[in-house]
């Protein structure tokens, strides 16, 4: 017994020392020897996502052009540009980027030749044209935040300074911008500095929004909508500190709400945060960093394990990469990995669970890092999973572990395509219709949740 709990101990810290010692891998030019990054040089306000098939891209303010929008691909050896290089007539500003199911990307921007005022385009193959109306917002918006929605729908949050810099939601409906909702569910005044507000859904399609709330000492306060009108989630002015520099709201594949409250000039710490159902709690990211600090990105993997990202003043200012491990934040890679200070860090998953970081050191940078080495190998071994990868029959093996017990299958947006229960040791379960990619299983039971990846040839 002994023997065996040494080998467990031995094979979890042999895991832990992997991750640390790790290296980032370039995607693209290197860093590290003095090449340029992806970016033709000083650039601004990245944006990062990941299509169903696995392809990173990128969307940027390029400052080498005139400060108009720029968006790239990862093609597996370079960064190549979507479209022509003048996707905007002149520069913009608060750029964001969106691809749906099928691969389409949208961009939305602040576009500074028509006032400030809000447009979306979207690459049809060839070029960039307009999604609706050429300018969505009534004046100027400030933190626009684009996101399609689970049944491929296309939303935009932002603060309207042609109406009174209130809140607005809008849909598209294939024809046109409508309202969700009520505008102005939250307002911000001018005297109050880096206003922000955040929007994502959950895998039903609720969409949650996160803002900073005058009403509540500048304080962050989250919304849901239900049933046509929006729902406070959780106390109003929940955060910590007022005044917040940016807020990142994200759902995982439980539907669970997290929030990334990043800090302010007034205040450089930041806070992660995740809704219980009945209250924001903590996820305690103190002690990470010793020097003056703030947490710029995170992500969740298909498990719900938090990533993060910041400048790391511990380290010359340099990029830092964290999970959280039970307790305990480990390092992703070696820390401060980046070959000088940073900012603007972005994070994302890919379809087989590898991280991807972009961020900027005077150029802009991406870098892989790859997170499924061990990552099954050492947990729930005696949950077996076959054949893996599977092309249409899986067999599921519980042995002695679970009784009477459900089976859930997600994809990579976190849609649910598979539910099902048995109380049968060995269970097969056809998968043939489902399409070629990276699932995530997850057999549940009243004691406990066991998460696990599957291929799908």
């Amino acid at each position: 017994m002994k023997k065996k709990i040494f080998f467990i101990v031995l094979l979890s810290t042999l895991y832990t020392i992997n991750l640390y010692t790790q290296e980032w891998e370039p995607l693209g030019p290197n860093d590290f020897d003095g090449e340029t990054g992806f970016s033709s040089g000083y650039s601004h306000n990245i944006n990062l996502a990941i299509d169903v098939f696995g392809t990173p891209y990128v969307a940027y303010i390029d400052y080498e052009n005139e400060h108009k929008a720029s968006v790239k691909k990862f093609d597996g050896n370079s960064w190549i540009p979507v479209g022509a290089t003048n996707i905007t007539i002149g520069s913009v500003k608060e750029i964001s980027l969106a691809i749906d199911a099928s691969g389409i990307l949208y961009i939305a921007y602040r576009d500074d030749m028509n006032y400030g005022k809000t447009k979306v385009k979207k690459f049809d193959g060839n070029s960039w044209v307009n999604v609706g109306a050429e300018s969505i917002s009534i004046g100027l918006a400030h933190d626009i935040s684009l996101v399609i929605d689970p049944h491929g729908i296309l939303y935009i949050a932002y603060l309207d300074h042609g109406n009174k810099n209130q809140a607005t939601v809008k849909k598209f409906d294939g024809n046109s911008w409508t309202d969700t909702g009520t505008i102005g569910f939250c307002e911000y005044l001018s005297r109050v500095w880096a206003p922000s507000i955040t929007l994502t859904f959950n895998s039903k399609g609720i969409p949650y929004v996160g803002y900073t709330d005058i009403t509540k000492d500048n304080k962050v306060t989250a919304k849901k909508y239900i049933e046509n009108s929006w729902e406070i989630v959780g106390k109003p002015g929940f955060s910590d500190e007022p005044i917040p520099y940016d807020i990142f709201i994200t759902t995982d594949a439980f539907d669970t709400p997290y929030m990334l409250i990043t800090g302010s000039s007034f205040n450089t710490h930041s806070y992660l945060k995740k809704f219980n159902g009945n209250y924001w709690e903590d996820i305690n990211i103190d002690g990470i960093y010793s020097g003056i600090s703030s947490v710029n990105a995170f992500a969740l993997d298909h498990n719900a394990t938090p990533y993060i990202a910041y400048r790391d003043i511990d380290n010359q200012a340099k990029v830092t990469v964290k999970k959280l491990d039970g307790n305990n934040w480990i390092s992703v890679g070696l820390e401060g990995f980046s070959k000088s200070q940073i900012s603007n860090p972005k994070l994302a998953i890919d379809k087989s669970g590898d991280l991807i970081i972009v961020y900027s050191s005077d150029y802009f940078y991406a870098k892989k890092f790859n997170t499924t080495l061990g990552v099954d190998s050492f947990a729930d071994t005696r949950i077996l999973l076959y054949p893996n990868p599977v092309k249409d029959n899986l067999n599921i093996d519980v042995g002695d572990d679970l009784n009477n017990y459900s089976i859930e299958i997600f994809d990579m947006l976190g849609r649910n395509v598979y539910k099902n229960s048995t109380h049968k040791r060995i269970k097969s379960i056809n998968l043939e219709g489902l399409t070629t990619g990276v699932y995530n299983i997850r057999l549940t039971n009243n004691r406990k949740q066991i998460s696990k990846k599957i291929i799908k040839l």
